[in-house]
């Protein structure tokens, strides 16, 4: 989620619906709903902390499930935890709210806080290669939130022809993990988390029609500006 390129901006006093600039440094912190109401509100889903402390005034870019982009501005925001009922500038029917329905809400990367000691943000993850057991064995593709740890999915940098090699999908725990080095773009991870440290990807000679378990869901990798992500207790 996110990568170098030019903001999208957060002018305040923008209203939504004008064209909003790239996307490219912009960090996902939501995900637009289904309307509330019939006066243009709109449920939200946070990825992270940052939704809730957004306050009225504040601008925001959306990205529109078509591609386009608009900037939007708060008028409202309650909620607590995850869950999230948003007012924008401009939108007051249901109708305009259902036009951003899956929407994502976007900010500039640059305004979210540093992660605390252990955590990482999941746009700083994706990408980095695994190291598993001294032996690296393929970049991570996507992290999925578990009840009790995120889960890494590394992909295999190449597959037998016309095969689809089911991917690795290893806990990202305190346990597991024995270090991350972001700077050469490295996860170190135990090698006895697998059966066979030197084919960690198993069997993949038999063509498969189906992405394997923990592939790419409706969310994609487009990241989450929590990314808990930090090795916690196993």
């Amino acid at each position: 989620m996110g990568g170098l390129g030019e903001p999208a901006g957060d002018a305040p006093g923008s209203a939504a619906g004008a064209p909003d600039g790239g996307m490219s440094d912009q960090v996902v912190i939501g995900r637009i709903g289904r309307p509330h109401g019939v006066r243009g509100a709109l449920r939200a889903r946070a990825t992270g902390p940052t939704l809730a402390g957004l306050a009225p005034g504040r601008a925001v870019s959306l990205q529109l499930p078509d591609g386009g982009a608009l900037r939007a501005v708060l008028a409202q925001v309650s909620g607590a935890g995850a869950e999230f009922i948003l007012h924008l500038e401009g939108v007051a029917t249901r109708d305009a709210a259902e036009a951003l329905r899956n929407a994502l809400i976007r900010v500039p990367a640059e305004e979210l806080p540093p992660p605390e000691e252990d955590e990482f943000y999941v746009r700083d993850l994706i990408g980095c290669r695994v190291v598993l057991g001294g032996r690296e064995v393929g970049p991570i593709a996507e992290i999925h939130a578990g009840p009790a740890n995120d889960v890494l999915e590394v992909r295999p940098d190449a597959s037998p022809p016309g095969a689809v090699a089911p991917p690795l999908l290893l806990p990202f725990t305190r346990d597991a993990v024995l270090a991350v080095d972001l700077a050469g773009r490295r996860v170190h991870v135990r090698g006895d988390l697998v059966a066979d440290p030197d084919d960690p990807f198993g069997d993949r000679s038999a063509p498969r029609t189906e992405p394997g378990p923990g592939s790419r869901g409706p969310e994609g990798d487009l990241g989450d500006d929590a990314a808990p992500g930090a090795p916690g207790p196993a």
